[in-house]
């Protein structure tokens, strides 16, 4: 990566290969030039995976495609979904998407918590000049109705999470992070990827098996502070300007903080979605 001048983490390159999350183009260029770089006149010829491979990655981007699904453990037993009405929100283009799975069945009476976080950064033309949006951290909450046994088995307290961090209230979300390098020397590292590699979030249990649940929600949120702008020039690079701190949150508050309730530290809220379960007849 060093040699095409471009910061691509390993994760980006992981996710890629396991068919989880596409990276952006300038890292899949940047994978290319580093992979198959340009042969000299008259030497070799171009090696033919160069053209396949950037014909697979813009299909990915059309959007009837389909993302991959991660197969299910052979453990849990599958219920209807019509047993668990999900509410998932709408994706912030670019920023972040979260899906709420139905449950499955443990073997304890319990039901584990399943779903998707993607993550990554927006290219935005809104503005007089392009600009990337993107976040450092964010802050993951699960919340329970009362009664409902859900105490140690959140992800992070019941075992290590390389990208969520145990914090007070819920988690921090702190990868898989990409790393852009600027035009001075510095990084930039931001948010980028599938956040919970197919492990669940929760295990959810009421004192009876058919007892109705209440709604879960999981939401996902920002600290201002966490939010970059960064400036763009013409090719969609990164800009030697920077944007002051005034320009900053005055981007933020027309594409974020004006447009999106706030949680009680002030928060951003990215996304959220509910479940519930309904009795069983």
């Amino acid at each position: 990566m060093a040699k095409a001048d471009c910061g691509v983490s390993v994760d980006a390159i992981e996710t890629w290969l396991k068919d989880k999350h596409t990276p952006r183009r300038q890292q899949m260029l940047a994978m290319l030039d580093t992979f198959f770089p340009v042969p000299v006149d008259g030497c070799t010829q171009q090696n033919p995976d160069l053209q396949a491979m950037n014909d697979a990655w813009t299909a990915e981007q059309r959007p009837q495609k389909k993302r991959s699904r991660l197969p299910e453990p052979p453990d849990y037993i599958p219920e209807s979904a019509a047993d668990w009405p999900r509410q998932n929100p709408e994706p912030l283009m670019g920023l972040a998407e979260l899906e709420l799975h139905t449950p499955h069945a443990d073997n304890e009476g319990g039901h584990r918590l399943r779903g998707r976080l993607v993550v990554g950064a927006r290219e935005d033309d809104t503005n007089d000049q392009p600009i990337l949006l993107s976040m450092r951290e964010a802050f993951l909450r699960v919340e329970t109705p009362n009664g409902m046994e859900s105490d140690g088995s959140l992800i992070g307290v019941r075992e290590q999470h390389e990208y969520l961090k145990a914090a007070p209230g819920g988690l921090r979300v702190v990868g898989p992070q990409t790393v852009a390098i600027m035009p001075d020397g510095r990084e930039h590292k931001y948010l980028d990827g599938d956040v919970f590699k197919g492990v669940h979030l929760a295990v959810l249990k009421t004192s009876e098996e058919n007892e109705p649940l209440g709604e879960v929600s999981v939401t996902l949120s920002v600290m201002r502070r966490h939010f970059d702008v960064t400036p763009l020039n013409a090719d969609g690079e990164n800009s030697i300007e920077a944007v002051g701190s005034e320009a900053k949150h005055a981007i933020l508050n027309m594409l974020i903080f004006g447009q999106m309730s706030c949680d009680e530290q002030g928060r951003a809220i990215v996304q959220k979605a509910t479940l519930r379960r309904r009795a069983k007849r």
